[in-house]
C-alpha cells in the first residue's frame, strides 16, 4: 500500500486499497504464470484512476485486467474468479 500511494499519489486511497487487496488475493494463486508485481500493480493503479473509476467493481477490473496480467490465459482464471473476489 506505501508503494502505491509513494509511486502513485493520484490513485485515490480507497481504489489503492481495494486494488492492493485484489493483488495480494492474486498473489496467494497457484494457478497463475505470472503474478503480478510492483510494476503491473501500479500501471493497473493508474490505468484506473485514469479511465475515472473511483472504486473497484467487476465492470471495469475485467476491462483493464491486461494492464495488470501478461498472458491471457492468467486474465480468463482470473475473470472467471472475479466477482467472488472482489465480494472478499
Amino acid at each position: 500500500m506505501e508503494i502505491v500511494r509513494s509511486r502513485a499519489p493520484e490513485v485515490s486511497e480507497a481504489l489503492a486499497r481495494q486494488v492492493v487487496g485484489l493483488v495480494q488475493q492474486l498473489r496467494q494463486r497457484d494457478d497463475l504464470l505470472k503474478p503480478p508485481g510492483v510494476a503491473e500493480t501500479l500501471d493497473w493503479a493508474r490505468a484506473l484512476t485514469y479511465l475515472g473509476t473511483a472504486e473497484l467493481d467487476l465492470a471495469s477490473a475485467a476491462a483493464t485486467l491486461g494492464a495488470l496480467l501478461k498472458y491471457r490465459e492468467d486474465a480468463d482464471r482470473v475473470k472467471a474468479a472475479l466477482d467472488r473476489m472482489l465480494s472478499r
